[in-house]
């Protein structure tokens, strides 16, 4: 079972591995978290492949808070899949000036298109969620 229930939370670990593939994140864990009436969504490193899988085999509307697939570079986050899953809040996990120069601004322009709001650790630093009525958020630069 990939199902974990504590009170009101339920963590679901759902299978889109590609286990075919030599790409390491295609491996990647995909972690669907329910808590309260808010649905979080964490892509760890997966790519556009696992996203299409993602689609075909579980019912992904309307999420509340996305944490983007491979800290938005290209090979993650397609049009389809943002379209389909309608995050609300996207957050995206890069370092300052990394060399990859993530996030990619195709990401970006995708999840603007569908998100509320969007932050990035890189420009926003610190990023606090209150999963309240009003889903408050804070940043906090270091």
């Amino acid at each position: 079972n990939t199902d974990i229930n504590l009170d009101e939370c339920s963590i679901q670990l759902l299978d889109a591995a590609i286990i075919t593939s030599d790409d390491k994140n295609e491996h990647s864990i995909i972690t669907l978290i329910n808590y309260k009436q808010y649905q979080l969504l964490l892509m760890a490193d997966a790519t556009i492949r696992n996203e299409q899988l993602l689609l075909q085999r579980y019912n992904l509307k309307n999420i509340d808070v996305l944490k983007v697939g491979h800290h938005g570079s290209i090979t993650s986050s397609s049009g389809e899949f943002i379209a389909s899953i309608k995050p609300k809040i996207s957050v995206i996990s890069a370092s300052k000036n990394n060399r990859y120069q993530f996030p990619a601004s195709q990401v970006v322009s995708r999840l603007a298109k569908s998100s509320d709001k969007i932050y990035n650790t890189a420009q926003h630093g610190a990023i606090t969620i209150v999963f309240d009525a009003q889903m408050k958020t804070s940043v906090e630069k270091s």
